[in-house]
């Protein structure tokens, strides 16, 4: 019985696969760079996508829950619930750091590994990332399974084999149903767009190709070379001027009715604008963030309505596929949760309270048919409970007539 990597082909300096070449520093673009998870990252607004998500993440309780006959109650008797996933998977990490840098290897690499350390009791009481970039997956035919190595990129350091049951293998959109497709290197050409970009931008500033203006002479000027020099050594390029003065913002001077004519750099018509907007719905897409979360305009006015509804694309499109693929791959791993009725489940109601009208009417449509309880919906707002005399002052007075059992009669 033999492994096979999932692509089923060695791997040779003639011959690279995917992984070496990102390992190598990542394959040339048709732009001239060079894009791999370290590379995109230096483009600033996938660091600020992949930041907004991630950070997001971070700030979503992770709650465990238990269905007891048809009813969902919070486990929190559960020491996998409360001290593991809640509070903190291993006594290195708390628990919002460990998901948001779990969300953020799969918005990289597509897929993330979590090894898991098991108690005496063979239950799983610790959880330890793995990084992606070191990881190889592997597949046995035969045996349809599963099995991990590591290579890391430290060279003292031994691969090491880890089994199936060893390894939490989460994983986004895929093609084999074995490893998940990684966004960056999927979209490797756009971004190495955007870098190309950034790069010409940078080298047409450190060149300088601008006139800062022009000295228009009503006569003939027979030593231009004299004039030009003397004109840069006193007001322009260098800090100092003659005897180590600032030339910058000095009283120009000029002789014979010569007059200087300042000129303004056309970035908008080199297009720098326009480019930058273009990488940044590029990358927007890729994350499926709305463009003006990265600064970049849609050519719409923000309003409160915007505003409201970028923030509701924030939860549904970038935030809820991430946490629930987590959780799902969290609930359905039988070494953290050995009984289907537990699940985890990562609270994103807080996101979703930018559009205040629709929830309003959505508690009271709840209210109206009996469905759910003031109290209920203040906890949903993170409000304290009533009290016993806000109850009172809540509760309609009834009349005494009214109030009186059936077949009795008044007090009159």
């Amino acid at each position: 019985m033999s492994w096979f990597r999932r692509e089923k082909r060695q791997s040779s300096l003639s011959e690279p696969n995917q992984d070496l070449i990102m390992a190598l520093g990542g394959e040339q673009m048709i732009s001239g760079e060079r894009i791999n998870v370290a590379s995109s990252l230096s483009i600033a607004d996938v660091f600020c996508a992949v930041s907004i998500i991630t950070e997001t993440v971070a700030t979503l309780p992770l709650k465990v829950y238990r269905n007891v006959a048809g009813r969902v109650i919070p486990a929190e008797d559960s020491y996998r619930g409360t001290q593991m996933l809640e509070l903190a998977p291993n006594p290195s990490t708390p628990a919002h750091r460990f998901w948001a840098t779990a969300a953020g290897h799969l918005l990289l690499w597509g897929n993330c590994f979590i090894e898991k350390l098991r108690d005496e009791n063979g239950l799983v009481s610790e959880l330890w990332l793995l990084h992606p970039g070191c990881m190889e997956v592997q597949w046995n035919s035969a045996l349809r399974q599963k099995r991990y190595v590591y290579r890391p990129n430290d060279m003292s350091l031994v691969e090491e084999v880890y089994s199936e049951d060893r390894v939490l293998h989460m994983y986004g959109f895929t093609t084999d149903g074995l490893v998940g497709l990684s966004p960056i290197q999927q979209t490797r050409q756009q971004l190495g767009l955007a870098k190309a970009r950034e790069r010409f931008e940078g080298e047409v500033y450190a060149q300088k190709p601008f006139l800062s203006g022009v000295i228009e002479h009503p006569g003939q000027i027979r030593d231009t070379v004299k004039l030009r020099e003397s004109w840069k050594a006193i007001y322009g390029g260098g800090d100092k001027g003659p005897r180590g003065v600032s030339g910058r913002h000095s009283v120009a001077v000029l002789e014979e009715g010569a007059s200087f004519v300042p000129l303004t750099a056309p970035l908008e018509d080199m297009q720098f604008v326009e480019s930058q907007q273009m990488s940044k719905r590029t990358i927007a897409s890729i994350f499926k963030l709305p463009v003006s979360y990265l600064g970049g305009s849609t050519g719409d006015s923000l309003t409160y309505q915007t505003v409201e509804s970028n923030k509701i694309q924030l939860a549904t499109m970038a935030i809820a596929p991430v946490t629930v693929n987590m959780q799902k791959f969290l609930g359905f791993d039988r070494g953290i949760f050995p009984f289907s009725s537990w699940y985890p489940e990562f609270s994103l109601e807080g996101l979703m309270r930018g559009d205040s009208k629709a929830r309003g009417e959505f508690y009271k449509a709840l209210s109206d048919v009996k469905a759910i309880l003031p109290d209920e919906v203040r906890a949903l707002e993170n409000m304290p409970p009533l009290t016993a005399s806000e109850k009172d002052e809540l509760t309609p007075a009834v009349p005494a007539q009214l109030a009186l059992p059936p077949g009795s009669e008044s007090a009159d």
